[in-house]
């Protein structure tokens, strides 16, 4: 058995520092990187560039010089807004 001087594990945080390190986050501000937005809308990027584009499509996020997103919450909204009426 070792020593607690040998030991080279790190202490378990404690419920405090834990919270601290993984604070809650609300899913709805997740980032959806385009081209996965284009696979869940089962639409190829270049419909939901041009989607988009027009003003039609989700409102898009730059994440980076040529890397663009939607908020998860401002999707599904998007698509709730989508909806036709039955017959």
């Amino acid at each position: 058995m070792r020593s607690a001087s040998t030991d080279r594990r790190a202490p378990e945080p404690s419920s405090s520092t834990r919270s601290k390190v993984m604070p809650q986050t609300d899913p709805a501000r997740f980032v959806v990187r385009f081209p996965d937005v284009a696979r869940e809308l089962g639409v190829s990027a270049t419909t939901l560039r041009k989607l988009c584009n027009d003003g039609k499509g989700p409102p898009l996020l730059r994440i980076s010089e040529r890397c663009f997103g939607v908020r998860r919450g401002e999707l599904d909204a998007w698509i709730e807004g989508r909806k036709v009426g039955g017959p």
